[in-house]
This record gives structure tokens, sequence and C-alpha cells, in this order.
């Protein structure tokens, strides 16, 4: 059976099965483990994992630990309790008018970031206009519809990983900052910074950038250098405002001061540095890599919330998956009616959002593209078989 536990709770004896900590690094060679003495709990601690999950049929039992399902069931509950009070949104442009726009926003804006990261590899000079101009165009589809490009971004292969993350995480910033209302200025320069974060990995060697393995200690330690890369790389820019600096900088701090370079904790992190942690792990973990495969969206935010605990700033953290919803862009889904499809837009009610059929699975066969609201009496929709996965059927008129 397997458990979560806080990391206080561990004794001598317990196997861990995963450390709950897919996006930090730890000292030990493989993600599970028998506890073998007091020391081991210490290092756990001290490399600022907070829970993790034992398998109680390999090692002892911690027997007032929930189990994974009865956990799961909590948080479905607190999430669920959390967004159902969300007023109703604005009406925008449908998504499937707008994807037609977000397509040419999605290549040129990928095509910009490509270049800036390819001069930036070369050791050039990189020009802000270049960056300003396609936080522009991604303000325009997200202002037209939040979902559209934010969908498309989803649809990516594992090769250039680094260039698709960047502009997902900026277009998933921005919407986030017209969530907060932070203003036109201030989303435009954290929208920079979010599509520059991760330009200092051109300073990287490419063969640790791109390792489908477990990295070695000084392999992650070359890794975080590429924040203070990139620091160096913005600062000879000119005309870079704060805002972007500061959110590269500081998009790898955590909340409670394990994070890095510089350790810092709570409001110590800038506002755009505590937001982008969020965007850039959520994005991360849910999409493929060449070396884990993309978490689902809706697990995706269920591990937002739990590191919200720690890691994240709680409360930016909960606006965030009230800005994403239950069922999160891009996460395949299954109607009452056997309908399988894609949630390709969000509604006024975060339970019941725009689904894009594509297969009959009672029939099993594929069908042509639906489009169903389920904010309009449809039935019910569940999350495709899976008894630990949270929110498995959900009303949805």
């Amino acid at each position: 059976m397997l458990k979560k536990v806080k990391v206080e709770q561990l004794k001598p004896g317990v196997f861990i099965q995963s450390f709950d900590c897919g996006w930090m690094a730890h000292p030990f060679l493989f993600n599970h483990k028998l506890v073998s003495n007091e020391k081991t709990i210490r290092t756990i601690i001290d490399w600022g994992i907070r829970e993790v999950y034992i398998d109680t049929e390999k090692g002892l039992d911690i027997v007032d630990a929930p189990t994974i399902v009865e956990y799961r069931r909590k948080v479905e509950h607190k999430i669920k309790d959390m967004v159902k009070d969300i007023p109703d949104e604005v009406c925008q442009v449908p998504v499937e008018e707008e994807i037609i726009h977000a397509q040419e926003v999605k290549k040129e804006t990928t095509r910009v970031v490509e270049n800036i990261m390819d001069d930036a590899r070369e050791g050039k000079d990189v020009k802000p206009e270049e960056a300003l101009q396609i936080v522009e165009k991604i303000d325009d589809s997200i202002s037209r519809n939040k979902d559209a490009l934010v969908l498309l971004m989803r649809i990516r292969s594992k090769d250039n990983y680094t260039f698709h993350h960047s502009v997902g995480v900026g277009a998933m910033m921005m919407s986030f900052c017209k969530y907060l209302n932070l203003g036109h200025t201030r989303m435009i320069d954290i929208g920079m910074g979010a599509i520059l974060h991760d330009i200092g990995k051109m300073r990287v060697p490419v063969q640790i950038l791109n390792k489908p393995g477990e990295l070695t200690e000084i392999e992650f330690e070359e890794i975080k250098k590429h924040v203070i890369h990139c620091h160096d790389i913005l600062v000879k820019m000119k005309r870079i405002p704060e805002d972007a600096i500061c959110v590269a900088m500081h998009h790898h701090e955590r909340h409670d001061g394990t994070g890095y370079c510089e350790g810092l904790k709570g409001d110590d992190i800038c506002l755009g540095g505590r937001m982008a942690a969020i965007v850039d792990v959520y994005d991360a973990i849910t999409s493929n890599r060449c070396y884990h495969d993309a978490m689902d969206p809706v697990e995706g935010l269920r591990k937002i919330y739990d590191w919200g605990k720690y890691h994240f700033d709680k409360k930016l953290a909960h606006q965030f998956i009230k800005l994403m919803g239950i069922y999160p862009i891009g996460t395949v889904v299954e109607l009452e009616s056997g309908l399988v499809g894609v949630v390709t837009a969000s509604t006024g009610n975060l339970l019941k959002p725009v689904v894009s059929a594509v297969y009959n699975k009672k029939k099993g066969w594929p069908i042509s593209p639906r489009v169903i609201d389920l904010s309009r009496p449809q039935g019910q929709v569940r999350i495709p078989d899976d008894p630990d996965h949270p929110f498995h059927l959900i009303p949805a008129t």
C-alpha cells in the first residue's frame, strides 16, 4: 500500500517509493530507498524534501499516514471548494476562432525565441526589441482568448524543449498577470522575463542540458549556473525592465528558502519570480522531456497544490489553480456518453470545460472532431479510468 507521509514521520525500516520532488534534485541514486538510519532522514530534510511516498509492503508502516487514494480525495475536495465561487468570465472570442491567429503567434514567437537563444549561445548581443514585439503579440492573443495559445503550446515534441518551454511559460505567465490584474506595463515586463527566463541555458554544455538520465551533483551544479548566466546576458541588454531580470533571476528560488541561487525566502523573492516558480514547474512536469514523460495536467495541478504548502507562495499557487481550472487546457477526458476528447477551453464554470471529442470509446473508433460545451446540459464528464486519479466523476449539469 502506498501512503503519503511528511519526512518528520519517517523512521528506520520505512521504504520510500518516491521523494515527491520531481523538479528538485536529491542526493540519492534512485527515487526509491529503504530508510536504514536516522542519518538518511536528516539528509532528506536537509535537501528540502518535505513529503514522500512510502510502500508499506516493502517496509514498515506509518499507521496514521493517509493512503494515496485518501490523500488525493482530500485534495480533490479542497480544490473544488477553492474554485466553486469564481465569478463567470467575460465572454471572449471563441477558441476555435482564435486558434487560427494563435497558430501564427506560436510559430513566430518560437522562431524569435530560437533566434534570440542562438545569439546568446554565440555570444552576440540580444536585442530586447525582438522580445518585446512577440510579448505584445502574445498579449493580443490571450486578450482575445486566454486558452487558444496555451492549448497550442501543449502540442510540442521533445526536440527543442527549451524554446517551446520558454514560449509556453511566457503565455501562461502573461495570462496569470491578467488574472491577477497587475496592469499592462507590468504584464509586458514580466512576460519578457518569462520568455527569456532560460536564456542562460545556452551557456550550459549541451550534453548536460539534454542528458536523458539522472544528473550527477557536479552536473546539477552546472545546470544551476544558468540563472547566473541569464543575469549576465540580460543586464547587458539595453532598456531591459527590472521586472524581466527579476523573473529570470528568481524563478528557481523557493518560498521556504530551498531554491537557488541565493536561497531567498518568502517576500524576499520578487512577485514575478514567485509566479514564475509555479508556472515554470507546472509547464516542465506536464511536458515530455528527454528524461521523463509528461504528467497529466490535472495531476500537475495537484502537485502545484501539494508543493504550495512549502515551496511556492501558497496564495499564488491557489490563484494559479483557479486560473487553470479543474480541467487544465490539454487534459484528456471521457464523457459519460463514451466520447473521449481533449479540454480545449474553459468556461465560467470551472467544472464544465469545452471539450473537443475525437473518439468513441463504446464503439471503439475515432469520430470527426466534435466541440462540446459542458457548461450547457450535456451529461457528465470524468477522467479516463484510473482509480487513483482525482476528479473521477464531475456532474456537468
